[in-house]
């Protein structure tokens, strides 16, 4: 099967697509951020000299750049005459606004209660 984007039913799978692959890196980045949380002092701590901070990057920048493609993609597909799966477009337009919305809400919650330590 080739893949083509000028085809709108293809278009709606991608962005559905886009949608599953942003949201699992979101939850990524949330994992990492909770993994090591502490809700008594509602603060993240993290060694400072490790990687965890180019994973949370990468994690959510991957979300947000998935989320955006699956996002214009569900939007330019949605209510095509030619489009058969006009649903498909627009549940993944909406799926990408809620993954865009929760990656946003991920990086605040790692801005906002971060606290990092430099251990040996």
């Amino acid at each position: 099967m080739k893949l083509s984007l000028r085809n709108f039913e293809h278009q709606a799978r991608l962005s559905v697509a886009c949608a599953v692959l942003g949201g699992l890196a979101t939850l990524a980045a949330l994992g990492l951020i909770l993994r090591r949380f502490d809700w008594g002092n509602f603060m993240f701590s993290y060694n400072a000299r490790g990687p965890i901070m180019y994973l949370l990057a990468a994690a959510l920048g991957a979300s947000l750049l998935l989320a955006a493609i699956g996002f214009g993609l569900g939007l330019s597909s949605a209510g095509q005459k030619k489009n058969k799966q006009s649903r498909l477009s627009w549940i993944g337009f909406f799926v990408n606004a809620g993954v865009i919305v929760a990656a946003m809400m991920t990086g605040l919650l790692f801005v906002f209660s971060r606290n990092p330590l430099i251990l040996g």
